[in-house]
């Protein structure tokens, strides 16, 4: 059986890395006696992944993880465990067991949803417009063989303003194409000559295509 959990990463948790992310949660589980399977070999570890790695700094109400655990374990009773075991900054949103057969969540997300906040920007709706209205948006991006220039416009979904500050946004976040909203802001910071000061929340994270998005936990129908 997997466990797959949806979980809440605020405050001071926002800034620590992946790998730490990562120690985190193993502990936690640990904590909460969370019946884990190990992988095999001199050197096991828990069977946990992530269906995405948010960025350091970003808060996000929408992390995923998915952990193999022993046949016959109880929801309920994981579920409790684990929400008293959390360290502050995280909080379990929803939990839910399936089977070991289903697709990853890492392979079927495609739409990140994310809010970014602009605290300095005036007139920040036009602005935005004018952004958006860019034949190309280019940026210097890390990749495996050094930095590279990206046009990142075909990856932006959607975009609209939500509050005076605020722009919420979707953008591709699939294996093949995979949009930071980080980026993204900086991106704007640069094109209306602001400070790089903003905000970032990961609002939420979507599987199927983006023409038909579909809750990561909604594996129901789904191919074995």
């Amino acid at each position: 059986m997997r466990l797959l959990v949806q979980f809440r990463k605020t405050g001071t948790a926002a800034y620590i890395s992946h790998l730490d992310l990562m120690r985190s949660m193993q502990r936690a589980m640990r904590r909460a006696q969370i019946p884990m399977r190990y992988s095999q070999g001199f050197n096991p570890h828990p069977l946990l992944a992530f269906a995405m790695a948010s960025p350091v700094g970003m808060s996000s109400h929408a992390e995923y993880m998915d952990v193999r655990v022993e046949d016959g374990a109880d929801l309920e009773t994981m579920t409790a465990a684990l929400r008293r075991s959390l360290p502050d900054g995280f909080a379990i949103v929803r939990t839910r067991l399936v089977e070991d057969g289903y697709p990853t969540l890492m392979s079927r997300v495609a739409v990140c949803e994310a809010v970014l906040d602009f605290p300095n920007a005036e007139d920040l709706g036009p602005l935005w417009e004018r952004f958006m209205q860019q034949d190309e948006i280019v940026i210097d991006k890390h990749s495996k063989k050094g930095m590279r220039k990206v046009d990142i416009k075909p990856m932006i979904l959607a975009s609209r303003p939500e509050s005076e500050s605020e722009i919420a946004v979707r953008v591709k976040a699939g294996s093949s194409e995979n949009l930071n909203p980080v980026l993204l802001a900086e991106a704007f910071c640069s094109f209306a000559g602001i400070a790089p000061v903003f905000y970032c929340l990961q609002r939420a994270l979507w599987g199927g295509n983006t023409e038909e998005l579909r809750d990561l936990f909604d594996l129901d129908g789904e191919n074995k």
